[in-house]
């Protein structure tokens, strides 16, 4: 059956987890958000440019059939783009690899001659060292420093402090937070996501479980925090709506070792499909309690699956079980390696680049978090050679302007109400038991 996505109220991006084992995961603390009110104090880039038309596929994002090599690299006055990421505290690795993503698209700009015909990116960085108060305190200090763009925290508890400074100073802002609350038309002018509103990871995982997997029985077990809590809460509530059930919803602490006894709950509930939700720790200990069990039942599960951390610390068997959701079409390929019918040149572009630079190895899953601001790169140059100008407002103008953006994760097309601008048809999970080689295995029949 074609699940009904709902307005759900999932205001979450990533656990509460602090030792995540491989990139950490994104710990939302929206409810502890702090209230950050400030007047920022900036000019703008000067509005130099001629307009110019809409960029094309081998426009400023370097799209289809762009040159990754190519002879005229930006040598102009720089555009500054300020990043956000947590690079100390228990998510460090997760803020690098977000970093990292951002650091190869803006070569693969450069590469192709920047933007404004000829001025290159340049990132300014501020370590957000995942809190709130410092989030705020970062997005004044970029804004002040007079950069054209932000990318700002994917961590919802974070980019919620940053927003209001963000929305005074007027400052167009490209984020993959996904609490639903910052994607409420007309809630965040300024900012756009680049990744997926807590709706739709919901949406792609029951999916999955109802449409490809066919079970209706389905148990919820989650990683007690906001984000588990919220994430069951929204899951059991569309599984309601959808006319099938959570037969049973469990929980553990961020410190368990054992879950085994949550497991057997759900397996006596009666239990033929699993929703996992949370990161770090508690995702290896429940793949690992579901081989303690013997228990080989279909389970999504976050991307982060497809992260060696994870990978290394659980059997191939009970992998195979398991679906990472949500992914773009784009990533999904019925060979890992190869190019899928969604995947597009600058996808395959970025797949290379980032290779080149941070290893090959970090293909196999960590690419998939690193994508995320890559595309805030993208959508930010392509939007600056649309607007012509690097002045705020055109810039935004740009953004929603109802014309689709093409990236490294599929097509984004963002209007004055929608700035998540990816539909859940885009979207699916793949397959955790093959390992990712740039482009993941998608589930049987995907592409049939």
């Amino acid at each position: 059956m074609a699940v009904l996505l709902l307005a759900l109220g999932l205001a979450a991006c990533g656990g509460d987890d602090a030792d995540a084992p491989a990139a950490a995961d994104p710990d939302d603390t929206a409810g502890d958000t702090a209230q950050a009110e400030d007047e920022a104090d900036t000019e703008p880039a000067d509005d130099e440019a001629e307009p110019t038309d809409a960029a094309d596929d081998t426009g400023a994002t370097g799209g289809e059939g762009a040159d990754d090599d190519a002879d005229d690299p930006a040598d102009g006055e720089p555009i500054v783009i300020g990043l956000l990421p947590t690079l100390t505290g228990p998510t460090a690795a997760l803020g690098q690899l977000f970093t990292d993503g951002a650091t190869a698209a803006v070569e693969h700009v450069n590469a192709q001659g920047g933007v404004l015909d000829g001025r290159p990116l340049e990132l300014q960085t501020v370590d957000t060292a995942g809190d709130p108060t410092q989030a705020a305190s970062g997005a004044r200090q970029l804004i002040q420093d007079g950069v054209v763009g932000i990318i700002g925290s994917s961590l919802s508890g974070e980019f919620l402090a940053e927003a209001p400074i963000i929305d005074e100073a007027g400052i167009p802002t490209l984020t993959s937070a996904t609490a639903n609350s910052i994607w409420e038309a007309g809630a965040n002018p300024w900012a756009f996501s680049t990744g997926e509103s807590g709706d739709l990871n919901v949406g792609t995982a029951a999916q999955y479980l109802l449409d490809t997997a066919g079970v209706e029985e389905i148990g919820i077990i989650y990683e007690d925090g906001a984000f588990g809590q919220e994430a069951a809460e929204a899951a059991e509530a569309l599984l309601a709506e959808e006319g099938a059930e959570a037969v049973a919803v469990v929980n553990f602490p961020p410190n368990a070792t054992d879950v085994t006894g949550q497991l057997n709950q759900l397996q006596d509930a009666g239990a033929t499909g699993l929703m996992y939700w949370g990161l770090g720790p508690g995702l290896v200990r429940t793949l690992q309690g579901l081989e303690t069990l013997g228990w080989e039942v279909p389970t999504t599960a976050p991307a982060v699956i497809g992260e060696a951390g994870v990978r290394e610390s659980v059997g191939e068997e009970t992998l195979a079980q398991a679906v990472g959701v949500p992914i773009p079409l784009a990533f999904l390929s019925d060979e890992p390696g190869t190019p899928g019918p969604e995947t597009t040149d600058l996808t395959q572009a970025f797949f290379d680049r980032f290779g080149q630079m941070f290893g090959e190895e970090k293909l196999q899953g960590e690419h998939l978090n690193a994508s995320l601001w890559a595309d805030g790169v993208f959508i930010l140059a392509e939007a600056i050679d649309r607007a012509g100008s690097t002045d705020p407002e055109a810039i935004r103008e740009a953004l929603e302007s109802g014309e689709p953006f093409q990236v490294t994760r599929g097509t984004r097309t963002y209007t004055p109400d929608d700035h998540v601008g990816i539909t859940l048809d885009q979207l699916s999970g793949f397959n955790a038991g093959q390992q990712c080689q740039g482009t993941c295995a998608a589930p049987e029949g995907l592409f049939d």
